[in-house]
């Protein structure tokens, strides 16, 4: 009887130790260092104040997805736009028709630039306002370095961060259509 004890303890033990062992050198994300898990995005280098977080959905299955959110100081950018380009890195808005897409902001360019017409300078009016529409994606001379663009069906803008909830509500805009119905795995 003791010996039989002592012999499930010792294999539980072994057990332990092999299963433990198998996982040293594995990050968070279940990669060994230099491995690319190719369901987890990079995310992109964004200024204070700015988070990229992408959740993946159904993940392991064949209905595995993403949602890709946008947030500026903790508040969750609205899906009303179409296009956003924060300090030169581009998110479209994709929206989600089946469980299994890459919805949300994703991000489609880290080098995209404005050129800014010196004949256009940005007036005092638009910096008390905080934004201005803009024809073409035109960049006023002088727009601040933080401002970012923005385009809807509705209006393409330069606008201050803080300034997005306010231009929402001015344009009445309004998010896509809802699509799926996500249930929380748990």
């Amino acid at each position: 009887m003791k010996r039989t004890s002592v012999m499930i303890i010792t294999t539980i033990l072994l057990t332990v130790a092999v299963f433990s062992c198998a996982s040293l050198g594995r990050s968070e994300t279940g990669d060994a260092p230099g491995e690319k898990d190719a369901s987890v995005q990079n995310s992109p280098v964004l200024p204070d104040g700015w988070s990229y977080e992408t959740e993946i959905t159904h993940e392991g299955s064949r209905s595995q997805g993403s949602i890709s959110r946008l947030f500026y100081r903790y508040n969750e950018i609205p899906e009303v736009f179409s296009l956003i380009v924060i300090s030169g890195t581009a998110f479209e808005y994709a929206p989600m028709n089946n469980i299994w897409d890459h919805s949300g902001y994703i991000l489609i360019d880290a080098s995209f630039r404005f050129k800014s017409d010196p004949d256009q300078p940005v007036t005092a009016e638009d910096l008390h306002n905080g934004w201005y529409t803009s024809d073409n994606s035109q960049l006023k001379a002088g727009t601040p370095s933080g401002w970012v663009y923005v385009e809807a069906p509705e209006i393409t803008a330069w606008c201050a961060p803080e300034k997005l909830p306010e231009i929402t509500e001015i344009f009445s805009l309004k998010p896509a259509a809802a699509g799926p119905v996500l249930l929380k795995q748990e």
